[in-house]
């Protein structure tokens, strides 16, 4: 349990001294913008590289990429009927855009990999269904269900925006390589682990400058009512995978794991571009950040 709660502390350590130095004028909230380019571009796909290679693709990882897809679909369909008595159609969109989706190449791997180094490619397959939606697929959907924009992004929309994502682009091209089984050679691996190696601290460190505490009256109700029916809906999806799914221990552990993470950064940006309350998705998502470091560290310690 110490070194459980010792991983947990550096964490939350490393986005709160970001967090620090961004308030005391040595960084900026800009230089995020940085640091994400270096995640998304560079770090992220190393890490990915580096815990998929030499995989051998099973059709479990079929199923992970479906319950991606379908957790997803579950918490959207939860926002829908949990927000039906709200009169404000854009706070209707917003929670459907932030219940649904997880923070996993920022947050979920980079979290997991510290107590789990053998589950990025679990991690991996269940994002192939949760990108999917993320980056396109939940816009959809809330256009249709709240009906009033005709120009929903369609389904060669979706895979045109997957096409440009480093990340989901990097899946493919490993997976693919696993499919016929090509394995990278150790040797060749290690600038890979190299730039891996620094993906936790960048990313921690990238929230840290991104997080936006503004306690104003306005707006924390809605706030309140948005964490609580996510963490409520992934209380319930993580209770149903841990004692109903027929699968091992670790992977069960995983899908519980990411069933609590942050609000997806994507979704926030589409939720604001559908007209929501940017203070309100923004300071949600903040509070997203730390509400899962907390959910995430007690589960490790309930499941390990």
């Amino acid at each position: 349990m110490g070194i459980i709660l010792l991983n947990s502390l550096s964490f939350l350590a490393t986005i709160f001294l970001a967090y620090g130095l961004k308030h005391v004028g040595i960084f900026k909230q800009e230089d995020g913008q940085v640091l994400s380019k270096m995640i998304v571009y560079i770090t992220l796909p190393a890490t990915i590289i580096n815990g998929v290679n030499g995989t051998k693709l099973t059709p479990l990882f079929l199923i992970l990429a479906g319950i991606g897809l379908v957790s997803n679909g579950m918490m959207m369909i939860f926002a829908y009927f949990y927000g039906l008595r709200e009169k404000d159609r854009n706070f209707r969109g917003l929670l459907l855009f932030t219940t649904g989706g997880y923070n996993i190449g920022n947050f979920a791997i980079p979290f997991v990999m510290a107590f789990f180094p053998s589950s990025i490619p679990y991690l991996g397959m269940f994002d192939m269904g949760n990108s999917f939606m993320v980056a396109g697929g939940t816009s959809a959907v809330t256009d249709r269900l709240l009906a009033s924009k005709e120009d929903a992004p369609s389904f060669l929309d979706i895979i045109k925006k997957l096409s440009k994502s480093p990340t989901f682009m990097v899946y493919i091209v490993m997976f693919t390589l696993a499919i016929i089984g090509f394995k990278i050679a150790d040797d060749w691996m290690a600038p890979f682990k190299l730039l891996a190696s620094a993906n936790s601290f960048l990313s921690m460190f990238m929230i840290g400058l991104y997080m936006k505490i503004n306690l104003h009256k306005e707006g924390i109700r809605n706030v309140r009512k948005l964490l609580l029916g996510r963490y409520t809906m992934a209380t319930i999806l993580a209770v149903l995978i841990y004692f109903f799914l027929p699968l091992s221990h670790l992977i069960k552990s995983v899908l519980v794991l990411i069933m609590f993470a942050p609000i997806s950064n994507l979704t926030v940006i589409q939720a604001t571009e559908f007209g929501a309350d940017e203070g309100v998705s923004g300071l949600a998502s903040s509070l997203s950040i730390i509400v899962s470091l907390i959910l995430m560290s007690a589960v490790v310690i309930l499941v390990l």
